[in-house]
């Protein structure tokens, strides 16, 4: 029997569980977006759920206001963010981590989602 009380609730479920800590959360708050849901959920192998919000400004606010969320959707919940891998093509050997702005702008990704850039050959090659 698992421990996961998220276990026995089917995806819609788990979004009208999410959309109630979020609701609980803004009519707390005068900050952050008006127009901020849960739109999906996926049922992880284990026993984890991944979450689609209905806009990148909404993933923002959750994402910096994950310990409210934790509190108001279940006490003993992680939210953890997910990372992806991405291989850019023609960046600079001279490019600096100070650079992730103009990369992130001139590949139409939000700012901030570049956390960290390494090469994937040695420079001498």
């Amino acid at each position: 029997m698992s421990s996961n009380h998220l276990d026995g609730l089917n995806k819609h479920e788990l979004v009208t569980n999410a959309n109630e800590a979020i609701s609980t959360m803004l009519h707390q708050s005068e900050q952050g977006p008006r127009e901020i849901r849960a739109v999906g959920a996926k049922k992880l192998q284990n026993s984890g759920v991944v979450y689609e919000l209905n806009s990148s400004e909404a993933m923002a606010w959750l994402r910096k206001e994950k310990v409210a969320f934790i509190e108001h959707f279940c006490g003993t919940s992680i939210v953890r963010e997910k990372m992806v891998s991405v291989i850019l093509e023609y960046v600079p050997i001279n490019h600096a981590l100070a650079e992730n702005r103009r990369i992130e702008h001139n590949s139409d990704m939000h700012e901030g989602a570049l956390v960290s850039t390494r090469w994937i050959k040695l420079e001498q090659r």
